[in-house]
Parts: C-alpha cells; structure tokens; sequence
C-alpha cells in the first residue's frame, strides 16, 4: 500500500483558511486508509491536524462534509494521473485505451479505502459545495474520448466505455479483496504481471 502523505502533521503555529482545509483533508486521508469509513471520526482527523476538536465542523459541516473533500480529491486525482500518463504514451490509441487501464487500477491499489470511498454504495454526500459527480464525469471524459479516437466511426461506443470501465474496476475490486490469490504468486511482481497481462486483453 502507497502513501503520499505521512501518517501524522505536526501542528501549525497559524493557519490560512485555505491551508487549515488542506490540512484536515491530508490529516483525513491518513485516518481513511488506517480505520477505514467505519473507524473515521472529525475528532481524530483534528487531533493529527493539531487543531481543535470544532475545526473540521467548521470547515466541512460534519463527517460527510469532510469524506466528500477526501473523495473529490482522490477523484481529481484520478484525472491528473490519467492526464499525464497519457501524454507520454506514443503507441498509438489502443495502447491509451490501455493506458488509462492500468492506469485506473494503479489508482485503486494505491489508496485501496479511498477508492472504496470514492466508488463505494455509502458514497459521501456534501452540503458545502463540493462537486464529486463533476471530478468523476471528467474521468469517465477521458475514457470515452479515448475509446472514440481507437474507432472514430464506432456506434456502439456507450457500451463498450461501459464494458471497459466495468473491466478495469472489477480487476481493481478483485484484487483490493484478494479474490485473485488462488491465480497469483503470492508476491507483487506476479500481481504486476496478472495486471499487465489482463490489460493487454483490452483490443478494439
């Protein structure tokens, strides 16, 4: 499991309004990825940021307020690795179909409570602005521009950017649950190898 950020945050002397928010998120996140949504509480993500207990209420409104900024973050994310790893590829539209696979699944193993937060039935709802479904509409863009350009005159593109993307998430769910063990080596370069492998499949 990847992490960008450390575990904890040293306190601040003072805050910009801006700065405390990002705080709390980065604080949140760390939390998210060690207790999950069920273990996820304002007063420990606060307690990391070293700021009040009242601070994140009143940034984020409540819990929810604040899992939703985690998970419009991580989807905007999604977007900007998707973005620059599909400028280096020079292979051709197949191969950035392909891309924004693995892609995809990297995303997901990186920050595996996230993604669940993210995608997941509980998905948190926000009274403060925050704008997910439009972060993960732009990720969806991508894919469906992708697929497009592999077959312009294609007239079934809604289905197969639905088949694609039902793909490449249940391959990330499959392996975030270890459903795959029984398949793999029990080591990461297997699990690199079942990804690649399993990605190349991807042909239009």
């Amino acid at each position: 499991m990847i992490h960008d950020h450390p575990a904890s945050i040293q306190p601040k002397a003072s805050y910009h309004h801006g700065d405390l928010r990002s705080a709390l998120v980065i604080a949140g996140e760390a939390v998210l990825e060690e207790q999950g949504v069920g273990g996820f509480t304002l007063a420990e993500c606060a307690r990391r940021a070293g700021v009040s207990k009242a601070a994140p209420a009143h940034h984020f409104g409540n819990v929810h307020g604040l899992l939703a900024a985690i998970a419009k973050k991580g989807a905007d994310e999604l977007v900007g690795r998707l973005e620059e790893a599909l400028a280096l590829v020079k292979d051709g539209p197949a191969q950035r179909v392909r891309c924004v696979a693995r892609v995809y699944v990297d995303f997901a193993l990186d920050r595996p409570e996230r993604f669940r937060l993210m995608f997941g039935p509980a998905r948190p709802s926000d009274q403060r602005g925050e704008t997910l479904v439009a972060s993960m509409d732009c990720a969806l863009y991508i894919l469906e521009r992708e697929i497009a350009a592999v077959r312009p005159d294609i007239s079934n593109r809604r289905a197969i950017t639905v088949f694609t993307w039902s793909f490449v998430h249940g391959l990330a769910m499959l392996l975030l649950d270890r459903r795959l063990a029984r398949l793999m080596e029990d080591d990461s370069a297997d699990r690199e190898v079942l990804i690649s492998e399993a990605v190349q499949l991807l042909s239009f």
